[in-house]
């Protein structure tokens, strides 16, 4: 009678546990409000990101020592070592609960494992990861219950935790680990016994929270034994089950590491989510009726659901991470609501389950439930399960992307306050798209029977949306490539229109009057036509150059008759619908780039200085020398024709020169040089160039006549960059150059002194440029129609260059002073351009038709051996060159 007595007191202190949970307030937004109103609660919205770091997807099994303590040893030793090199080649080891424990583990699931992961252990221990526990005594039920509650809680009745070893709680404030732990099958020493529920009965309803936030039970319905009946009862909120077997053998064991398996699937496809967070998606994607089952908890474990995303945002399941010290402040606004917050720093990740709320029936009646020889009475619902009966709000946070494909229905509220939220189904929930982020609307119509804030961030609209409220805040971006229909429409920010020519333009429909500027739109040949209050169309708009002022068209540098002709013959303006610019003219002068004809132009007078520069080089080297010099140039102002143009180049060649017979001497060189060039505009366009050159060079004395030739030949790799739509699309091309060119040169040495000697001088260059198939690319394809393609570009360039020479000998030093005129005989440069089918021409920064430079070189005899020569040289086009070069006479 004092036993039957003692489980009556027992069950009266269950039926009125702890104080109640109940529902956090939530704060409504409306839409309509004035912009002081959403700029505070945005602020309020506003979290800290944190960085986390990567945890390891770790699975621990635990193997309690009994009496046979040695031989578990050795199994669990065994099985380790098996681990490390093949999980299926131990058939050696009996079928001892260790290794049938394994085998269930390895037999569910297709992804394969990660060997390193997974560690066998003969005892319990203090790990992080995935905790599987297949095995239970009596004594265990306060090893992994009430060693978790701190015993210096005030909520703890201490009578019960007096013998509880505090190693775990040391832990409990970080969200480090998962346990799974079999419900087990017989008698009054298991899991379901009498001595487990007495315990957690008499905790308040906060410790009950705080005691199930990293554990689940799995129960196992096939396995019948004489004297078990098989229920979760007050253990229900933290319960699922799975009908494990292994070799014929049943059992909770083997149900364990089933869904042990499953959370280290999870965790692999989702790593960013943290362990209380597998737990919540195994819960909510459990089989059930709707509540918490006393016989069943959550209900049966829906492997293929579960490998899908959550099933829902559950109050009472993202409350228990509160007591987490990393996730207090993501979790929990100062509103009271509580929110499942996920931080994706990278990467796509997919979750294609429907999305509910809270459970759906919260009032049910008090069960009696007969275990054994004692009844116990199971209230419908414990004041700490309030909670599971209403939905959480949802944080979507970090650069990623997450796509949902499901189903929203939930109606509390969603925040992205970084990366992409992808939406591909309906929804219910309230969005706010919060510092900088975005809410794409794609794949298929999506209706939002919600509101959508947009708070200097931006709504991308890729299908039919229909949604009960749109507000954008000023500096928010509002994308569309489809119709938007909504109750009431505000959009303070801009709004930019993306068009595939495929679909017709679209237009915003309200119930109540629109409430937008119509000079928002950003695109630049695209208008909003307003057909009335509630209706805004994107239209068409035509542009012509003839349609442009004189003062724009001067704007334009690659404007000419070809040009114009494009617009003229080209009636389609699709290809314009997505450029976005402050001016037509703007618009289209990044559209019909300068850079590649201005690239080819200043490519030329740079290959012309490093011609100059290899061949004075040549010349003031001794005979019978190997030579090795560096040259270097950049622009000593920016340029100010067409666009601010700047460049910069640096290279050097090797080369020997070798008398060949008396006065007359022969040369071979080798260079590479790299170019780099900046266009600085209103957004940074570049192109690189790495160049390799040869040059064969001989010269020869008559008395006072001196005669050179050169022919040289260079290759060149380009890599363009440039960019259109104030910066947000990035166009890219590759393409080579290749160059030969030609010199003939006669000069005439006059000697005024022993020492100081004048050699005035002509020069003839022939260059011919080829320039390679440019077919631009983007990752944007909607731009795809305003690409450019160049070919069958080659030019053909004269020069002509007197040139006077002033060289001074002293001992060991010599002097040499050159000044020097090109004229460039070329016609300006015109290249052969293709976009959307039509022919025209680029033009822009010609080639300098007159340059006048000016050289000075010190030359030093170190040795019989060694020389060492510097040089500079400036020429009318600002350009600075300077050049060091080491020979050695052998």
């Amino acid at each position: 009678m004092k036993k039957i007595g003692y489980l009556i007191l027992a069950i009266n202190i269950l039926s009125c546990s702890g104080a109640g949970g109940g529902v956090a307030r939530t704060s409504s937004l409306d839409i309509s409000y004035a912009p002081k109103r959403v700029e505070r609660v945005i602020e309020e919205r506003k979290i800290e990101e944190r960085k986390e770091k990567k945890e390891k997807n770790e699975v621990h099994f635990f193997e309690i020592e009994g009496k046979d303590n040695k031989n578990i040893r050795l199994i669990v030793s065994q099985l380790n070592d098996k681990l490390r090199r093949d999980f299926w080649k131990y058939d050696s080891l009996n079928e001892t609960h260790a290794k049938l424990v394994l085998d269930s583990f390895l037999s569910n699931g297709k992804n394969g494992i990660n060997n390193d992961d997974i560690q066998f252990h003969h005892s319990e221990g203090e790990y992080n990861g995935i905790i599987n526990i297949s095995h239970g005594i009596r004594r265990g039920s306060n090893l992994y219950l009430g060693d978790y509650l701190n015993p210096e809680s005030e909520h703890n009745p201490k009578s019960l935790l007096s013998k509880n070893k505090p190693y775990i709680s040391v832990k409990s404030s970080e969200n480090n680990q998962l346990r799974i732990k079999s419900l087990g099958n017989s008698g009054e020493n298991q899991w379901t016994s009498a001595y487990l529920q007495a315990i957690y009965q008499v905790l308040d309803s906060e410790t009950q929270k705080e005691v199930r936030n990293n554990i689940i039970y799995v129960g196992n319905k096939s396995r019948k034994d004489i004297n078990t009946n098989y229920k979760a009862m007050l253990l229900r909120s933290f319960v699922v089950f799975e009908d494990g077997n292994i070799s014929g053998k049943t059992g909770s064991s083997f149900s364990a590491p089933r869904v042990t398996r499953l959370a280290y699937e999870i965790k692999k496809r989702y790593p960013f989510l943290r362990y209380n967070q597998i737990k919540q998606v195994i819960l909510t994607t459990a089989k059930n009726n709707g509540s918490l089952d006393n016989k069943y908890g959550w209900g049966d474990v829906d492997f293929e659901k579960a490998l899908k995303g959550p099933g829902a945002f559950n109050l009472g399941l993202v409350e228990e991470e509160k007591y987490y010290n990393s996730t207090k402040d993501k979790i929990k606004d100062e509103y009271g609501n509580y929110y499942m917050y996920v931080n994706i720093p990278s990467g796509t990740y997919t979750w294609s389950n429907d999305i509910e709320g809270g459970l759906k029936e919260k009032n049910k009646a008090d069960e009696y439930v007969k275990v054994g020889k004692y009844n116990y009475r199971i209230p419908g619902i414990l004041n700490s399960e309030h909670n599971y009966y209403n939905p959480a709000n949802f944080r979507k946070d970090g650069k990623g992307t997450l796509i949902l494909t499901g189903k929203q229905n939930y109606t509390s509220k969603t925040q992205i306050l970084d990366g992409v939220l992808n939406l591909q189904n309906d929804s219910k929930s309230k969005y706010e798209i919060l510092n900088g982020s975005k809410l794409l609307i794609d794949k298929k119509d999506v209706n939002i029977s919600n509101d959508v804030l947009n708070d200097k961030s931006v709504l991308e609209v890729r299908k039919k949306l229909k949604v009960n409220n749109y507000y954008a805040s000023a500096n928010s971006k509002t994308i569309i490539s489809d119709d938007i229909q909504t109750n009431s429409y505000v959009q303070k920010g801009e709004l930019v229109v993306q068009n595939d020519g495929k679909q017709d333009l679209p237009k915003i429909t309200g119930n109540k009057k629109l409430e937008m500027d119509e000079n928002s739109l950003k695109n630049t040949f695209l208008r909003v036509e307003k057909v009335s209050d509630t209706v805004y169309q994107i239209k068409d708009k035509k542009v012509k150059l003839k349609d442009l002022s004189d003062g724009e068209l001067k704007d334009i540098p690659s404007y000419n008759m070809n040009t114009k002709k494009f617009f003229d013959e080209y009636k389609d303006t699709e290809v314009l619908r997505n450029v976005r610019n402050d001016t037509e003219a703007y618009a289209l002068e990044r559209i019909f780039t300068d850079n590649y004809s201005s690239f080819i132009s200043e490519n030329i007078d740079i290959q012309n200085e490093i011609i100059n520069n290899n061949i004075s080089e040549y010349e003031n080297v001794m005979p019978n020398s190997v030579f090795f010099n560096t040259y270097n140039s950049f622009n000593l102002n920016d340029g100010k024709k067409y666009t601010l143009f700047n460049r910069r180049v640096s290279g050097a060649t090797i080369g020997i020169k070798k008398k060949v017979f008396k006065d007359f001497n022969m040369g071979l060189s080798l260079g590479m040089h790299n170019s780099n060039y900046n266009f600085f505009e209103k957004n940074k366009n570049n192109i690189q160039n790495d160049a390799i050159s040869v040059n064969l060079t001989g010269d020869y004395t008559y008395k006072n006549i001196y005669l050179l030739s050169n022919l040289g030949y260079s290759k060149s790799k380009n890599k363009a960059t440039r960019y259109i739509n104030d910066g947000s699309v990035e166009i890219n091309s590759k393409f080579n150059t290749n160059t030969f060119n030609l010199d003939l040169k006669a000069g005439y040495v006059l000697g005024l002194t022993e020492n100081l000697s004048i050699i005035p001088s002509l020069a003839l260059r022939y260059m011919n440029t080829s320039i390679g198939h440019v077919k631009e690319s983007a990752t944007d394809t909607l731009m795809q129609g305003i690409l450019l393609e160049l070919r069958n570009n080659t030019i053909n360039s004269w020069y002509l260059s007197p040139s006077l020479n002033l060289v001074y000998k002293n001992n060991k030093l010599t002097f040499i002073n050159r000044i020097g005129y090109t004229r460039n005989l070329s016609e300006d440069i015109q290249l052969n351009a293709r976009m959307a089918n039509t022919d025209f021409k680029l033009v822009g920064k010609n080639p300098n038709k007159n340059i006048f430079e000016y050289k000075g070189m010190i030359r030093y005899m170190m040795n019989n051996n060694f020389t060492l020569a510097s040089s500079l040289s400036i020429n009318s086009a600002s350009k600075i060159g300077t050049s060091i070069t080491l020979s050695y006479i052998f």
